[in-house]
């Protein structure tokens, strides 16, 4: 064996596997023992090319390899860590504009990811951090609005003087490929949503091919159960909405129309406007972040969880 960057093997290649997510093998990540300065260590590998070489940080759990213990992480941390760091651009997006900002408000036995407030409106928004190449379509579109349906029934129920009420509104924000308004079942007078749903997911399941990223194994995951999420997000009963997509607004200004909370019952953000939104906002850093958000692979996290430590 030989020795590289200060790093002297000590075992052959050996294919990582996430221990939650045991269906997808083929990650195209190895790993494999060593010692770098008399400590412990691991180099790893992506499509057979070295990454990065981590010293052991902690002990490990349990008696399989542990990727944390040499500060990795696992596939479910990393997709969470994308909505953790979004979550934090959105704070720091709503605080320069004047709102009091919460994370995860309770809204009955719902919790949407953020709770924005200003006088007179309360704008819950729901955030869909995705990989660039998946799909944000119906059935997060069908969440965001069981949170205006539910939100506007505790407003109706409430026994506070109408001046004191808050009138809900709902923005839907994701750093995925948002689905055109044409595609969307809510632009069409569809009598069967489902059926609708499932027949436009079902191009995206076919052919049964394997899949090469951990994101598309993710999505391909998502667009399985797709009508399934459908299904348990319009199980309360959604009224009629006034849903403005990306195509509604493009030729106003951004911000102008997102703050006007006349304009909607619920607004969809996709990525590029948000982006633009936030370059406008002088908010460099956190369109650096929202660009990371979107364009690095979980294999990357996996290996690297500091890619998205915006602090």
């Amino acid at each position: 064996m030989v020795k590289a960057n200060n790093f002297t093997p000590t075992s052959q290649k050996l294919h990582y596997i996430d221990p939650y997510q045991t269906a997808y093998k083929n990650t195209r990540i190895s790993y494999q023992f060593g010692r770098k300065d008399g400590k412990k260590a691991v180099r790893f590998f992506f499509k057979g090319k070295p990454v990065t070489t981590r010293v052991k940080i902690k002990k490990s759990q349990g008696s399989s390899f542990d990727i944390r213990a040499y500060g990795g992480q696992y596939i479910y941390s990393a997709q969470m860590q994308r909505e953790e760091c979004l979550q934090v651009i959105i704070t720091r997006l709503f605080e320069k504009l004047g709102f009091n900002v919460e994370i995860e408000p309770k809204l009955e036995q719902f919790t949407p990811d953020v709770l924005i407030k200003k006088a007179p409106y309360r704008i819950y928004i729901e955030l869909k951090a995705y990989h660039k190449h998946n799909l944000c379509g119906d059935p997060e579109i069908a969440q965001a609005m069981k949170y205006f349906e539910m939100a506007s029934r505790i407003e109706e129920e409430s026994k506070e003087p109408a001046s004191a009420r808050m009138p809900p509104r709902v923005i839907l924000i994701t750093s995925g490929t948002l689905i055109d308004k044409h595609e969307s079942v809510f632009a069409h007078k569809s009598q069967n949503h489902l059926k609708f749903v499932k027949k436009f997911y079902k191009k995206f399941i076919l052919p049964r091919r394997l899949v090469n990223s951990m994101d598309k194994f993710i999505g391909k995951m998502m667009y399985i159960h797709a009508h399934k999420k459908f299904k348990k997000n319009v199980k309360i009963g959604l009224r009629k909405m006034n849903i403005k997509f990306p195509e509604d607004y493009h030729n106003f200004n951004t911000k102008e129309y997102i703050l006007d909370f006349s304009n909607y019952d619920l607004l969809i953000l996709d990525a590029h406007l948000f982006y633009n939104l936030l370059n406008d906002e002088n908010l460099k850093q956190e369109a650096h972040y929202f660009r990371l958000i979107r364009q690095t692979r979980l294999e990357k996290l996996i290996i690297n969880p500091e890619i998205l430590n915006l602090t």
